[in-house]
């Protein structure tokens, strides 16, 4: 089965709602400033994939892909959600989401770049958590 990128947000967006016990709503945050936010900001090649493709095999797809996300509280003060979030990433970290996707929690990204995100989405900036998620089609 060929997951779509709205396959893979909407079974992450269920996984952590699950875990964490609270809804999660796609996107940033709006001017209601409440819950918790999921927002993908990049979506990327898999680089060692396209690198290696000596490594393929007859069970290996053609393409991998990497999907960068934030956790966003809806609050810039919202820390308790904030360390819920923390917790359900950490607790399914590298845990198959469904057969083909994969979440890598806790990804590097500069304050520079977390700084043009939020000034790109028009919001405040505020303390987020950087995950990864990787699938094949």
């Amino acid at each position: 089965m060929n997951l779509s990128l709205s396959d893979v947000l909407e079974l992450t967006k269920t996984e952590i709602t699950s875990v964490l016990g609270e809804e999660v709503t796609l996107g940033m945050p709006d001017s209601s400033g409440s819950g918790l936010f999921l927002f993908p900001y990049q979506l990327l090649f898999d680089p060692v994939f396209v690198n290696d493709r000596h490594k393929m095999d007859e069970n290996v797809t053609s393409q991998r892909y990497i999907l960068k996300c934030l956790m966003v509280p809806g609050s810039s003060q919202n820390y308790e959600i904030l360390s819920k979030a923390f917790d359900s990433l950490v607790s399914i970290q590298s845990s198959k989401l469904a057969e083909q996707i994969t979440l890598m929690a806790l990804s590097n990204v500069t304050t520079e770049d977390l700084c043009r995100i939020f000034s790109s989405a028009g919001v405040s900036f505020r303390l987020s958590i950087p995950f990864e998620l990787r699938w094949a089609v």
